[in-house]
């Protein structure tokens, strides 16, 4: 499993082109630390689907801001600029995250 590092947390990267040959799809898990932030970033060749397992956020998701909690789950669409935002001071957020297709076209907005 391949595991990505950020100021704002970590991606552990399940299932993708990496770990697996042609997959037709991507799965990962996002770690956001307390009172972080992601990039504002989309994807140009595959839409993303969301699901809170653990704390509450807030996503900045094409011009709107959406708040989730736990249990909560959203679609995004390919082409949408979003960020993650844990809203909690104390508790890390876990996200579990597919793509549509293996190779993900991230671009930084």
């Amino acid at each position: 499993m391949q595991t990505d590092a950020y100021t704002w947390g970590r991606m552990h990267w399940l299932v993708d082109d990496f770990s697996h040959e042609n997959p037709e799809f991507t799965l990962a898990r996002m770690v956001v630390f307390p009172a972080s932030r992601s990039e504002m970033h989309t994807h140009l060749t595959c839409n993303e689907a969301l699901f809170v397992m653990q704390g509450s956020c807030t996503i900045h998701n094409g011009g709107k801001d959406t708040p989730l909690q736990e249990g909560d789950h959203l679609y995004i669409p390919k082409g949408v600029a979003h960020a993650v935002n844990n809203t909690s001071a104390t508790t890390t957020l876990e996200l579990l995250l597919t793509y549509s297709q293996g190779t993900r076209d991230y671009q930084r907005v």
